[in-house]
């Protein structure tokens, strides 16, 4: 089913054939992302389960000028924060994936190839940037949205996206090649 398909099927009331569709097109991706804002196996699958129970409860009122998949990050990045606060999940690991974000320009991957920069080193550092740049850095580089998909997903625009990504660098990057100044 594409995507205009699912619009279809979401305006005459289909619930059973676009959740029947988006399961198990998204389970994983919904998990995913879950996990890595609570960073616990059974948290995350719990809010795995209470995304799709929110798609179907709240399938008639999708918004269509937005993608479906826009949608069910909103949805389960909500839920996940939620249940983050109400948890108090005080660990926020990433995989080794964010490598990635430092390699920005010749000159920053120059500073950190310096260095022997730990995947331990890397977490800690993710875990000292503001909130909203720990939820960009996680929908950009871990679930590789577009600036679009983080900036519709925050409900913040596109410039302070970009702006948000390149503050976490610069921090990342000054917390990984001078740990002794913070």
């Amino acid at each position: 089913m594409n995507e205009h398909d699912k619009i279809a099927a979401t305006q005459y009331n289909n619930k059973e054939r676009v959740l029947g569709q988006l399961l198990p097109e998204y389970r994983d991706k919904v998990f995913r992302l879950a996990w890595s804002i609570v960073r616990n196996r059974e948290a995350a699958e719990e809010v795995t389960q209470d995304v799709f129970v929110k798609i179907w409860q709240t399938i008639d009122a999708f918004n269509h000028h937005c993608s479906m998949a826009t949608w069910v990050y909103s949805i389960t990045r909500n839920t996940a924060i939620s249940a983050y606060r109400s948890q108090r999940w005080s660990r926020l690991n990433v995989h080794s994936g964010l490598d990635e974000i430092l390699n920005t320009s010749a000159d920053d991957a120059e500073s950190v190839n310096d260095y022997s920069i730990s995947s331990k080193s890397l977490h800690n550092a993710l875990r000292q940037l503001p909130a909203k740049q720990q939820q960009v850095v996680i929908l950009f580089y871990l679930q590789e949205c577009s600036h679009a998909e983080v900036s519709a997903m925050l409900a913040i625009p596109i410039g302070t996206i970009k702006t948000l990504l390149h503050r976490a660098r610069h921090t990342l990057l000054s917390h990984l090649t001078h740990p002794q100044i913070r």
